[in-house]
């Protein structure tokens, strides 16, 4: 493959060149034209590949010198055995399947932990075993086959149904940011959804914290989800600005969490009622 020097990519290229290389490798002649458009279209929407380019699938991998998961540190080669299966939730349709290798071939390379110790990584194509998608990753696992990498990334998953458009629409830019390691970002996003969410109430206030008060008039939840409200305005707010006042770190487990009580606050005031509504249809006419 043809760099932006127009040389060849080698170990000791970016990781974007280093995941078209793979592809390729990994495929058959008659696969090679489908697999570049696939590593293309990745390389165009992942520029970086540091902290906000790459995810940790896994939280307890350990810590690299080099954090490019995709590029090399010692020992790449090209074996004809097959990338093991793995269970994850299809970034394309959102199901949970064990995902199998579309065909033989895999990368297999080291990569050296801040320790100095070696780590042996394995990356390959997965196919999604929902017979109406059929969506490919490419996935980069070790012998115990953590994952270290996923391409496209797992999303958190959520119900959209009974969801007002705009929320929705934010609630999946979050979930977005989140998947790209984009945590500040996830947790703005949040917040956002608390303005929108005051705004389709009627909610009124000079800012956020007193519209949330008002909030309380209009709708009616658990007390505990509305103190979850006031702790996504506060983490929302942290992320925005560089002196933090309640949360000195930001990262995947925090972003996490404000997406999980923002798909909670969602479904009591949107969703709740449909869930019921629809329980009842089921019920015998007499």
């Amino acid at each position: 493959m043809i760099n932006k020097r127009g040389r060849i990519a080698t170990r000791n290229d970016c990781g974007s060149c280093q995941l078209a290389v793979i592809t390729l490798s990994l495929c058959g002649l008659s696969d090679k034209l489908r697999a570049l458009c696939y590593a293309y279209s990745f390389l165009l929407s992942t520029r970086t590949y540091g902290q906000i380019g790459r995810q940790k699938v896994t939280q307890d991998i350990p810590n690299l010198r080099n954090p490019n998961v995709l590029q090399p540190d010692q020992s790449f080669s090209v074996a004809q055995n097959s990338v093991s299966s793995n269970s994850i939730r299809c970034p394309h349709c959102r199901q949970l399947g064990t995902f199998a290798p579309p065909f033989a071939g895999l990368a297999s390379y080291i990569k050296i932990a801040e320790q100095g110790n070696q780590v042996q990584l394995f990356a390959g194509l997965l196919i999604c075993p929902n017979t109406s998608c059929r969506g490919l990753v490419f996935i980069v696992q070790d012998q115990s086959r953590r994952v270290w990498r996923l391409e496209p990334p797992q999303l958190i998953d959520f119900d959209p149904s009974g969801l007002p458009p705009q929320m929705l629409k934010t609630l999946s830019e979050a979930i977005n940011c989140h998947a790209a390691g984009a945590h500040r970002a996830a947790a703005m996003m949040v917040r956002r959804l608390l303005e929108e969410i005051c705004e389709e109430n009627g909610a009124k206030g000079d800012n956020l914290h007193a519209r949330l008060g008002q909030l309380k008039s209009k709708v009616t939840l658990p007390n505990e989800l509305f103190d979850a409200m006031m702790e996504l305005k506060a983490l929302g707010n942290d992320a925005a600005h560089i002196e933090a006042k309640s949360y000195d770190k930001i990262g995947t487990g925090e972003a996490e969490d404000s997406i999980d009580l923002a798909k909670e606050i969602l479904k009591s005031l949107y969703q709740l009622k449909g869930l019921v509504a629809r329980l009842q249809a089921r019920k015998t006419t007499s």
